[in-house]
This record gives C-alpha cells, structure tokens and sequence, in this order.
C-alpha cells in the first residue's frame, strides 16, 4: 500500500496536478482577498458616516440615548416604586434594601432595579456597589 501511495506521488503528472491545483487555489484565495478588503471598506465607511451623523445630531433626536419617562415603562409600577425609593433615600442602596421596603425578594428586586436604571431614574454603581438615584 506505501509503495503504491510512494509510486503515485513521485509520478511526474500527479506533481504536475498537485501544483496545479496548489496555484488554482492560491489565486481563488488571492481574489477573495480582495473581495473582502472591499467589503470591509465599505462597512468602515459606513461605521464612520454612522459616528459623524451620531456627533452631529441632537440627543433629543436619538431614541436610543432619549431618558425614558414614568410612563414608557410598562409596568404596574413596580420598578417606579423602586426608583421612588432610590431617589427619597438619597444616598446608596442595595438590592437587600429595596427587596425589604418593598416586600419582594432579592432577585425581583434586581429586575426592578435594572428597569429603573433603564428608564434613567437610577444609575448602577457597579457590581456589589448599590444603585443611586440619576441626576
């Protein structure tokens, strides 16, 4: 079996079509190349025209940046209830505090803590470093 798989690939035309194929290759790839830079290139300037028209708006006309109100929030008022306790208490609270005064547990507290920072009414100090109100 070696010998045969040895005779096959020192045979002048088997070299010949392995090189060949070698080379077919290599250019397909080459173009490709090519077609990618492109492409990149094209989402580059996309993204810079994308960061130009943000610099350039108004915050007021941008959706994603606009403070959400009471009222986009659809809630029972829950996460309010937990943003009102926020901002009454004035100085850094956590989960443990806004679970006890509003007599859910830990986890449902974090939900309506993390509602609250997205409406804008609160923002996160970080992990384990509690929640303020948002000025």
């Amino acid at each position: 079996m070696l010998a045969k798989l040895q005779q096959f690939m020192s045979d002048e035309r088997t070299k010949r079509a392995i090189r060949s194929e070698i080379s077919r290759r290599t250019k397909k790839a080459e173009a490709n190349v090519g077609r990618y830079e492109s492409q990149l290139a094209e989402v580059r300037a996309k993204i810079e025209r994308g960061t130009e028209n943000l610099a350039l708006a108004s915050r007021e006309d941008i959706p994603g940046v606009i403070p959400l109100t009471d009222d986009d929030i659809p809630s029972p008022g829950r996460c309010r209830d937990a943003a009102r306790f926020v901002r009454e208490r004035g100085d850094v609270v956590y989960v443990q505090d806004v679970a006890d005064t509003l007599g859910v547990n830990k986890a449902f507290a974090s939900t309506l803590l993390a509602k609250a920072v997205l409406s804008g009414k609160v923002r996160n100090l970080g992990h384990q470093k509690g929640w303020t109100a948002a000025e």
